[in-house]
């Protein structure tokens, strides 16, 4: 990582980098006895930072990243950024696009996109196309409505007796299990239904967002090397607002580095 970085970020990108976001040279400079924006920066090691809501961690990492952009120069290996939401995601490729250099990150080899992008795009999609699945719609309403829809209506009526709503329709295993199904047991015909419609929607190519994880890890179980290959790509990832992933998201194989 550090041979495709170069050398220790100098004073001089900072303030080129300051300027950018539109802060004034000294923008990332030390507040009194506070350097710690400065450490930020410069930091070439794998860390966490931790700071409150409108600190400004955003604009120092898009700051950080357009410096490593202009110091870029593999056509194979990329830089990662993974956010939570949409927003998060959005934010970070309009201030970006401020700078030529760091505008590069929006495209190949880099990455820019929330954790169920990057999930979707490689691991779980190319995973569950591999295994015969086609992709259609990744999206919990839409899927599970259509999984309701396919319900017999005694199963229907079944489930509101139970009080089991559409997330029960979810499944967290590769054999269409698992999800909101309360205490209902594995072994009873509504149970089985349930797990049959969500079989044969997903075989038809619905999905819900966080069952891409599931196909995900699948992958990861059955190809180890997978993941070794994903840090080969991208050498370098940074995660924003890391504090608001899932359990799902952060349990298990996430590459990171």
């Amino acid at each position: 990582m550090i041979e495709l970085i170069g050398d220790a970020i100098t004073e001089a990108e900072i303030q080129w980098a300051a300027a950018l976001m539109g802060l004034g040279a000294g923008g990332f400079a030390p507040y009194g006895d506070d350097d710690s924006r400065l450490r930020a920066m410069t930091n070439l090691e794998t860390c966490d930072y931790e700071a409150c809501p409108g600190s400004g961690k955003t604009t120092l990492l898009v700051a950080k990243l357009a410096i490593l952009a202009a110091r870029w120069s593999s056509r194979e290996q990329g830089i990662c950024v993974l956010s939570h939401t949409n927003g998060a995601r959005n934010e970070i490729g309009d201030r970006l696009s401020a700078s030529a250099a760091a505008g590069a990150l929006m495209r190949y080899p880099h990455f820019v996109g929330t954790i169920h992008s990057f999930v979707n795009e490689f691991l779980a999609a190319p995973w569950l196309r591999s295994q015969g699945y086609p992709i259609r719609v990744i999206d919990t309403q839409i899927t599970l409505s259509k999984r309701m829809g396919a319900m017999a209506d005694k199963w229907r009526l079944a489930m509101e007796r139970r009080g089991l709503g559409l997330f029960a329709l979810s499944y967290d295993a590769a054999d269409f299990t698992g999800g909101r199904k309360g205490n209902l047991r594995v072994g009873t015909d509504l149970y089985q239904a349930m797990v049959a419609v969500s079989r044969q929607n997903s075989k038809e190519g619905y999905f819900c967002f966080d069952e891409m994880f599931v196909w995900a890890n699948q992958l990861l179980d059955r190809n180890p090397g997978a993941a070794a290959d994903l840090r080969r790509r991208f050498p370098l990832v940074f995660i924003d607002e890391a504090q608001d992933n899932s359990e799902i998201q952060s349990a298990r194989r996430t590459p990171r580095r």
